[in-house]
């Protein structure tokens, strides 16, 4: 049969007809959206769309923006955008394009870019999501070029369908026209249907589409499992892909809230109807998604297992940005494990990847992991130079949300110097764009990290306030993981208080949300917290087997540093009984970790570790070269609090040797850095040597306000039993209460 006519009705089959009809039942929910997009490299399609819109076969109140060419998508979209040009916000705006598909895939971009641009005033101004037909690739490509916008209008109902048509032979017979109402096909027809979730009281599909959550705020599992469910027995193609999706979205709902053997059964059923279509990308996404949560609940063999059938699955399709991405996860992994190198050696080739295909935005996401990664090998400033690479990737694009989660990064780095003051300005900066763009869980996350930071400033009363605001803010999205870490923040500042009991419940409850959440990793750190907080309250022998515990926990998992902070509390508690060494033994296998990791700032602190234990057995001065040593390394990465604590513990031992005049220099150099930075725990300790000595030297006048500061200072942090020997001090060197 020969080609049909641009003006003939097209016959298409069961397969090309079902797409028509679920783009008809789209425009018969016009209140539904404002933004719809038709895009194909058929002519034949578009032109059949064309003759629906005209012929009254679809809904009349459709404004058709029809056009021959895919690089004039660019000029219409910018049409759209012009500002002050008013639109009636129920108009439902059709976008109609063909050509090549390279053609078509460079005019989406242009247009992609362009709504980005703008995403605040789209955002304002429509509130309804944003569907787009056609090929796959545009809501993937939707998603990598305007991630702000994408994520906050089109979470849900992007239909991910496939193309409207592949063309084919035209048949006899009139085309079949639009169904009445009552024949609408499933997805819509039961979406205007009550839905029976009294939680969320979904009356109709209007409600459906005007709730279109944001990334950061998705709805509950039960309300994509449910619109899933309305789909489940309905033959056509189209919505058992729709359906693939909303299994998705219940799937990161789930995980979301820590529930992840809920989320693998939405992926292992996504999984399945992938399997039934012969959708193999969809079903390499689920793959990864999988190995995922596998990851998260300890099972890293078998993660990396299913990445490497992920990956096989992505070259077979000739996916360079499935490989990538998931050559990103495979090094998350390595890193994780240990294999530093390994993870390095992978996110260089990603980035190269990255750079052929010319994806900005994913270069920038792959700068940030190698960043983080030299930043916790002690390479700070490679580590920070990075990062900016990084932050002016995502200016150039726009990307507001990406922009304030390298802000925070850069921030967590200064904080790791020591600039707490630079590290709290560049929280504060990216808190406010989080709050610009209301991004509630990014905002939550900024909020701790502050908090952290105000703690370290003897703001203890403020980190508390903080970090309450933010386990709000979890408990309501129903994020238990991260619900429980918080509860961690907050147990450990109670500790830090004296509130030793209530710190110890808190933690108990965060176990208890691990333990259901299955995940490992976490609860070991939570018995870890626990042992610490048994240790200070002097059952040694639980806090050791704990300790123990955890050990073989990290070493199932292949967590290498956390090994290694383990091995060093065990350690610690060694060296409380007397044990010096066997703790040093320990220190030296937590050493070999860290040097395999490459990590030259827990390097020195480790031999910080080591030296005074080397001062309890009086090696002396093998002490004072290990000090030595480790403050070479500080002053190398730039972290200056960490260089305090070396000159400080330089200046004891030359006390102990009664090295007057070098401990001085040591311990006023070591308090002027602390001053600087704003690191009261240092200050109130350093203070506390340095005031005794110079009113020990007979300069009380000097030496008596810098007591009182420490005094002051123990009382804020609320260690009272400290103030208390800095206020006997005090009396002892003035004669008089304080």
């Amino acid at each position: 049969m020969g080609s049909p006519s641009p003006n003939e009705p097209l016959a298409l089959g069961p397969n090309g007809e079902e797409q028509f009809s679920l783009l008809g039942g789209a425009l018969e929910l016009g209140s539904g959206f404002e933004l719809l997009f038709i895009l194909s490299d058929n002519r034949f399609v578009l032109n059949e769309v064309r003759r629906r819109l005209k012929t009254g076969v679809w809904p009349a109140k459709v404004e058709e923006l029809a056009y021959s060419k895919p690089s004039e998508l660019e000029h219409v979209t910018r049409d759209l955008l012009k500002a002050g040009k008013k639109r009636n916000p129920r108009k439902i705006i059709a976008v109609a394009a063909e050509g090549r598909s390279d053609a078509l895939q460079a005019g989406w971009r242009k247009a992609l870019a362009l709504l980005n641009e703008q995403r605040n005033r789209i955002v304002a101004d429509v509130p309804h999501a944003i569907l787009v037909f056609g090929p796959a690739w545009l809501g993937t490509m939707a998603s990598d070029v305007s991630p702000d916008l994408w994520s906050v209008r089109s979470h849900v109902f992007l239909l991910l369908a496939p193309p409207l048509a592949a063309g084919g032979e035209q048949t006899s017979g009139t085309f079949k026209r639009w169904p009445k109402r009552r024949e609408s096909p499933e997805y819509y027809e039961k979406l205007a249907n009550p839905l029976d979730d009294d939680s969320k009281k979904l009356r109709t599909t209007s409600e459906v589409f005007e709730r279109a959550p944001m990334y950061h705020e998705l709805e509950s599992p039960e309300y994509y499992e449910k619109l899933a469910e309305a789909l489940e027995d309905s033959p056509r193609q189209g919505e058992q892909l729709s359906r693939v999706s909303l299994l998705i979205q219940a799937a990161d709902s789930h995980q979301l809230r820590g529930d992840l053997d809920q989320a693998m059964d939405c992926l292992l059923k996504s999984e399945n109807i992938c399997d039934a279509l012969q959708d193999k990308l969809t079903h390499a996404v689920v793959m990864g998604k999988r190995a995922n949560i596998l990851w998260q609940q300890g099972e890293v063999d078998k993660a990396l297992l299913l990445h490497m059938e992920e990956l096989a699955a992505y070259e077979a399709l000739g996916n360079e940005k499935g490989r990538a991405a998931t050559l990103v996860d495979i090094a998350r992994i390595r890193e994780n494990k240990g294999e530093v190198d390994e993870a390095l050696q992978l996110y260089q080739e990603v980035l190269i990847v990255a750079e052929r295909l010319g994806d900005e935005r994913f270069r920038a996401v792959v700068l940030g992991y190698i960043a983080r990664l030299q930043g916790s090998k002690g390479k700070k400033d490679e580590a920070l130079r990075l990062h900016e690479a990084s932050l002016g990737i995502f200016e150039a694009l726009g990307d507001k949300r990406e922009q304030a989660i390298t802000l925070e990064d850069i921030a967590r780095l200064q904080a790791s110097k020591g600039e707490v003051d630079e590290a709290l300005q560049l929280h504060e900066r990216s808190l406010a764009i989080i709050e610009e763009l209301g991004e509630k869980r990014e905002r939550a996350i900024a909020l701790g990290d502050i908090a952290r930071l105000r703690t370290s400033k003897g703001e203890v009363e403020r980190a508390l306030q903080l970090h309450e605001e933010s386990l709000g803010i979890f408990k309501m999205l129903g994020d238990k993981r991260s619900w429980a870490v918080v509860l961690g923040d907050i147990a450990r500042l109670r500790a830090d208080k004296g509130e030793v009991d209530e710190a110890l419940q808190m933690h108990k409850e965060r176990l208890d949300i691990f333990e259901a959440l299955g995940d490992k990793r976490m609860r070991a750190v939570t018995l870890g917290d626990i042992a610490r907080l048994r240790a200070s309250k002097g059952e040694m022998d639980e806090a050791l087997q704990l300790h123990k515990k955890n050990l073989s926990i990290f070493e199932a998992l292949g967590d290498k540093r956390e090994q290694a902070i383990t091995l060093g509390n065990i350690a610690w508690l060694r060296a409380l009984r007397g044990e010096i060494d066997a703790a040093l033994q320990l220190f030296q296998d937590k050493l070999t970790i860290i040097e395999a990791l490459g990590d030259k700032l827990s390097l020195a602190v480790t031999m910080e570790d080591i030296a005074q234990l080397r001062v309890s057995k009086g090696e002396v001065d093998e002490a004072l070269q290990l000090h030595k040593k480790s403050l070479s390394i500080f002053e190398a990465l730039g972290n200056w609090a960490e260089r305090a604590h070396a000159l400080w513990s330089i200046a004891k031992i030359q006390l102990s040797q009664r090295k007057w005049k070098e401990a001085f220099d040591n311990l006023t150099e070591s308090y002027s850095v602390l001053l600087k930075l704003g690191r009261l725990d240092g200050i109130c300790y350093v203070g506390l040597d340095l005031g005794a000595l110079l009113c020990s030297e007979g300069q009380a006048k000097e030496g008596l306000p810098i007591l009182q500061r420490s005094r002051e200072g123990f009382l804020k942090l609320g260690q009272t039993e400290m103030a208390r020997q800095t206020e006997e001090l005090i009396k002892q060197f003035s004669g008089s209460s304080p």
